[in-house]
């Protein structure tokens, strides 16, 4: 695995040397900062280049899985890390969907504080692996299931995480 300044100076490097270059990158690039990482060696070398906008995946996933992250009286969209959420009250009202990554480990965690917190026990829960792929799961459950668990689900574990009355089940 390259670091983000091995990979902007392959970058350079082979632009400078007459190739033209195109990265294609999984997930989404701008949320995670891959893409962030490589443009300061590309501005510094003085080269032009170009973001082609894409659908994040953060968005895409849902409407692959059948749903989307407003309607049904969803007004706002937080996209969480769950590592780094300390006070879930913010989060507890049903006009919210929340996007949780990182979650693996949080998820009963994050359940149990939104019911705490006030957001309804029967509030749909996706759990989406490899969103948009023909690998794509979905995994769909109920913030109570997910809080009265003793532990967490495997079923639960490596994927992105949608809390929203906008998901059927």
């Amino acid at each position: 695995t390259l670091t983000p300044a091995a990979r902007g100076r392959l970058v350079v490097d082979a632009s400078k040397s007459g190739a033209r270059v195109v990265r294609l990158l999984a997930g989404d690039v701008n949320l995670d900062a891959v893409v962030a990482s490589e443009v300061p060696a590309i501005n510094k070398a003085g080269l032009p280049f170009e973001i082609a906008p894409a659908a994040s995946s953060i968005f895409a996933t849902p409407a692959y899985a059948g749903f989307t992250l407003a309607g049904a009286g969803v007004r706002n969209v937080a996209i969480l890390d769950a590592e780094a959420v300390a006070d879930w009250s913010a989060y507890a009202g049903a006009e919210t969907a929340i996007v949780l990554t990182n979650a693996d480990s949080k998820l009963n965690a994050a359940a149990k504080a939104l019911i705490a917190a006030g957001r309804d026990p029967q509030t749909p829960v996706a759990v989406i692996h490899h969103g948009t792929s023909v690998d794509h799961e979905s995994i769909v459950s109920d913030l109570g299931e997910v809080a009265g668990a003793s532990r967490p689900s495997p079923s639960w574990a490596d994927g992105t995480v949608y809390i929203s009355n906008s998901i059927s089940q």
